[in-house]
C-alpha cells in the first residue's frame, strides 16, 4: 500500500503542477499507481547478477503482484476517488499564471481544443467574439493563445472549472470531447449554470446523437457523418475528374 499511495500522490502532485484538476490528477495517480511488469525483468536481472539477494527478489516479485492485483479496483475507483477529493478542495484547476483571464466573459466557450476545436478556434479568428477555450493539455492552451483566442487549463466535467470560466455568460458553448460519458457529463452541468446558451456537442459516433439530444443539446455532430461528407465530396471530385479526362481523351482521339 505504501508503493501504491507514493506512486499515486508523485503523480497527483506533476499533474497538478501542470495545471490539472485535483481528479484528473488523483484519478490518473491511482491509475498508474501500480508497479509495472518490467520489475519481474529488472528484478531477476539484479539477482542474476548478484546486485540483490533472493529474499528482496521476492519481496519486490510479490509487491509487484500484489499491486498488479489491486490495478483493476483502483482504475475503479480512481473517477469517485477523484471527485471527492475536488470536492474537498474546493478549488478549480486553473494556474495562478491565467488571473488575467479569470474576469473574462466570453460569448463563446469552446470545450476541448483537439483538432475539432481547434479548427472552431481557427474559424472564430479576428471575430468579433469573446472566446474561451477549456482544455486539461497545456499545450491546448497555448496553441489557443497563438490563435489569438484566450486559453485556460481545466477540466470541463467540473462543475468548478466551468463556473471559474463564466460559462453563465456564454452565448454559444462548444463541447467537442471525444469520450461520450465526459461530454455528456459537460452538457449536463453547462444545461445547469448556463441555460441560456446554445449547446453544440460533437459526438464520435452516430449511434449517441440521440442521447445527446435527449440531454439538451441544441445541435449535435457527428464525426461519422462528417467523414462520410468528406469522403462523399472527394469521390465526386475524383469522378468529376476521371469523365473530364476521359471527355478530354475522346475529343483528342476524334
Amino acid at each position: 500500500m505504501l508503493i501504491i499511495a507514493l506512486k499515486a500522490a508523485v503523480v497527483w502532485k506533476i499533474l497538478r503542477r501542470i495545471g490539472q484538476s485535483h481528479s484528473v490528477a488523483l484519478a490518473t495517480g491511482l491509475c498508474l499507481s501500480q508497479v509495472g511488469e518490467f520489475a519481474f525483468v529488472l528484478g531477476t536481472a539484479g539477482r542474476d547478477g548478484g546486485v540483490i539477494s533472493k529474499e528482496v527478489h521476492m519481496t519486490v516479485v510479490s509487491a509487484t503482484i500484489a499491486t498488479l492485483f489491486l490495478t483493476p479496483y483502483l482504475v475503479a475507483l480512481a473517477p469517485a476517488a477523484g471527485n471527492w477529493l475536488e470536492r474537498r478542495r474546493k478549488t478549480p484547476a486553473q494556474p495562478a499564471a491565467q488571473s488575467e483571464s479569470e474576469h473574462l466573459h466570453p460569448d463563446v466557450l469552446i470545450i476541448g481544443f483537439g483538432p475539432a476545436g481547434q479548427a472552431i478556434g481557427r474559424a472564430l479568428v479576428g471575430k468579433q467574439h469573446k472566446v474561451i477555450v477549456l482544455d486539461v493539455n497545456p499545450q491546448g492552451k497555448l496553441l489557443a493563445e497563438s490563435l489569438g483566442l484566450v486559453g485556460q487549463i481545466g477540466d470541463g466535467t467540473q462543475f468548478e472549472v466551468l463556473e471559474h470560466a463564466h460559462v453563465s455568460s456564454a452565448k454559444l458553448v462548444v463541447i467537442t470531447l471525444p469520450a461520450r460519458s465526459a461530454a455528456l457529463t459537460v452538457l449536463q452541468t453547462v444545461k445547469q449554470l448556463a441555460p441560456q446558451a446554445h449547446i453544440v456537442v460533437r459526438s464520435r459516433y452516430q449511434l449517441h446523437l440521440a442521447e445527446f439530444e435527449q440531454a439538451g443539446a441544441d445541435a449535435v455532430i457527428g464525426d461519422e457523418e462528417q467523414v462520410g461528407y468528406r469522403l462523399s465530396a472527394y469521390v465526386n471530385l475524383w469522378l468529376t475528374m476521371l469523365a473530364d479526362d476521359n471527355q478530354t481523351k475522346d475529343t483528342t482521339s476524334s
